[in-house]
């Protein structure tokens, strides 16, 4: 089953109709990416433009088209000139936040302005999930219908988050913003569904509790959008709102191709999700859209190698013999003191 079709548009579209976007907010004032081995500006706007080709394309072999919220569509379009322009829409929209440029993660926090649009729409079910995600098998319909009847689709990441921070400063922080005294759960940013009446409830709760946030930012734990949308969901669950956990099911699936403090099971050929989160491999990604379009299989295989590569510190995209060069040359460095 291909990973991504020839063509720009999509296969048979499902019977139910899910939408999906993403966020690519330029500025040179955004920090650059964390999780990243981007060094530089330019840099920075040519790898994220090919993340989002290679998530359009993935996208579109399962039937879906995707829509990039954007403040920079002439950029993109440019940057993607080679591919024969975006093979996904653009929607430029209105992005404010309440935190200054160069707090970290400073982009997310325009997710935000994302919810605002869905909440402003008049019919849909609306999914917005990250860039560097890529779709590897169908969207099962079940969780369209789970947003349909007024919940959420989420993805909860308690178990990642607890390891690496301590689940007492999580719950600290979550119940100093939204007043909770029971425990809370933590959902990744990278995925989030619903309908526009649910995203009004959503973002209603964000805007209340934004200037909190905004002046307390150096007593959380986290900075981004995580922490906000997870006090709000938790929130409304507490008022009855069901909460669908697309990661129970296999739907998405965070993986990390570096160390992290919690258990990560290994990803294989039978247990791969339909979305893909790749936080630290967005050059693998970009790699990616001008390569052929790739089954399962190869897929795998071309990541376990990706994950190889950057155990002993090569580039993803290095071929044999410079990966050679790289090798020898930490055997033998130069004596910088030699003539």
């Amino acid at each position: 089953m291909p990973c991504s079709p020839p063509s720009n548009q999509p296969r048979q579209m499902p019977a139910v109709e899910m939408r999906f976007y993403s966020l690519l907010h330029l500025s040179d004032s955004d920090p650059l990416p964390i999780n990243s081995k981007i060094s530089n500006s330019s840099d920075r706007v040519r790898i994220l433009c090919r993340v989002a080709y290679t998530l359009g394309r993935s996208l579109l072999a399962h039937g879906h088209r995707l829509t990039v919220f954007t403040n920079a569509a002439a950029v993109i379009e440019r940057q993607l000139s080679e591919f024969g322009g975006p093979n996904f829409d653009m929607q430029e929209i209105e992005f404010e936040s309440s935190v200054p440029p160069g707090t970290r993660f400073y982009s997310a926090h325009f997710k935000f302005a994302c919810f605002h649009e869905f909440a402003r729409a008049e019919s849909g079910v609306h999914f917005l999930i990250d860039l560097d995600i890529i779709c590897l098998r169908p969207i099962p319909e079940e969780i369209a219908r789970v947003c349909m009847a007024d919940g959420f689709a989420v993805y909860d990441i308690s178990t990642q988050v607890a390891p690496a921070v301590g689940w007492g400063k999580v719950q600290r922080d979550l119940r100093s913003l939204n007043g909770i005294s029971g425990e809370q759960s933590w959902f990744g940013g990278e995925f989030i569904g619903a309908t526009p009446a649910s995203f009004r409830r959503l973002y209603s709760l964000i805007r209340e509790m934004m200037s909190d946030y905004a002046t307390r930012l150096p007593e959380f734990h986290h900075i981004g959008d995580e922490l906000l949308t997870s006090a709000a969901l938790n929130a409304l669950r507490q008022r009855g709102t069901h909460l669908y956990d697309a990661g129970v099911g296999g739907s998405v699936r965070r993986h990390w191709s570096v160390r992290t403090k919690h258990e990560q099971a290994a990803l294989k050929l039978g247990t791969l999700p339909s979305l893909l989160h790749l936080p630290a491999d967005k050059d693998f990604l970009a790699g990616l859209a001008s390569s052929p379009p790739d089954d399962l299989l190869r897929f795998e295989h071309r990541y376990r190698r990706n994950a190889r590569r950057k155990k002993i510190g090569l580039p993803s995209d290095s071929g044999i013999g410079d990966s050679i060069k790289i090798l020898l040359s930490r055997l033998w460095p130069r004596d910088s003191g030699s003539l």
